[in-house]
């Protein structure tokens, strides 16, 4: 601490770290730190949840970069037993699995936060309820990807194949290029109806092709978003209340580099000080406010 700014001990400050370098800003009042606190509470309750959602986005994300690596494939260069080794089909399904799992763990996590939130029989939960029952029955990308994580998790790998296609191209054969798919066999699941259930296997019988889950795994990723649309809105007035606190008691001091907290209850013992410190979550802010204009 710089010592050129000394505080005293029964003040409150708000402070800038940057760099490892303090420095003071100003003095706050007792009912604008409690005020200050309850504001961050009310960030911290809705980004508990929220961090969940973004969990499950990057898992998203790791799944669309590779299958941006399976596509547009010269045939002229492709080699298949080298190009699909085990190694592949083992990162392949690895990413699959973690986007599967973090598609279930936001679900019930999402339900248990609104549970938590608003009590187990009040609108907001039967609303959510009524909300995944309706994904549920009009689209066969949630309750397929939902059974098939239950399949992954007690049989077997999801993605045993990775078959190559491309395009005639009967005057340039040389300037041929080609995807590879990631493909779900349809009688493997049916072989293993444990982990299935009434309407996922009438939908599967129902098939006579095998099943590609990049755009099923697509339709997911907006389906999610709209649920946690949902989930933002009700706590939207209360959310944005407090955002708009904080903004105003401090964002005009936060830059690219520094964290904003604000330091009491200093005590000083020789060249060793101690305080207490709430830091003000503007990346936190910034994460939610970014959802929010999405």
């Amino acid at each position: 601490m710089n010592k050129d700014k000394e505080i005293s001990e029964n003040k409150i400050r708000l402070c800038s770290l940057e760099n490892n370098s303090f420095n003071d800003i100003k003095e706050i009042t007792k009912e604008t730190l409690s005020s200050i606190e309850n504001d961050i509470k009310e960030v911290n309750l809705y980004n508990n949840h929220f961090i969940i959602y973004i969990y499950f986005q990057l898992s998203l994300l790791e799944f669309d970069k590779m299958c941006e690596n399976l596509k547009n494939i010269p045939t002229s260069s492709i080699n298949l037993n080298k190009f699909i080794t085990d190694n592949d089909i083992i990162n392949t399904n690895r990413i699959i699995f973690n986007l599967l799992t973090s598609f279930k763990f936001y679900i019930d996590s999402s339900k248990r936060h609104l549970i938590k939130q608003f009590g187990k029989e009040n609108l907001e939960v039967s609303q959510f309820i009524g909300l995944t029952n309706k994904y549920y029955d009009n689209h066969f990308s949630y309750r397929f990807l939902e059974k098939l994580r239950n399949y992954t998790i007690h049989s077997n790998f999801p993605i045993n194949m990775i078959p190559y296609s491309a395009k005639e191209n009967n005057l340039n054969p040389e300037k041929m290029i080609g995807n590879l798919k990631l493909i779900v066999k349809r009688d493997d699941l049916l072989n293993e109806k444990s982990y299935l259930n009434a309407k996922v296997i009438k939908d599967l019988t129902e098939m006579t092709t095998d099943i590609d889950i990049e755009p099923l795994i697509n339709e997911l990723g907006g389906i999610i978003l709209k649920i946690e649309k949902y989930i933002f809105s009700l706590h939207q007035n209360e959310l944005e209340n407090s955002i708009s606190n904080l903004n105003f008691y401090a964002r005009k001091y936060k830059n690219d580099n520094n964290e904003i907290s604000i330091i009491y209850n200093i005590s000083q013992n020789g060249n060793k000080i101690s305080a207490t410190t709430i830091k003000i979550p503007f990346d936190r802010i910034d994460e939610i406010e970014n959802f929010k204009n999405f």
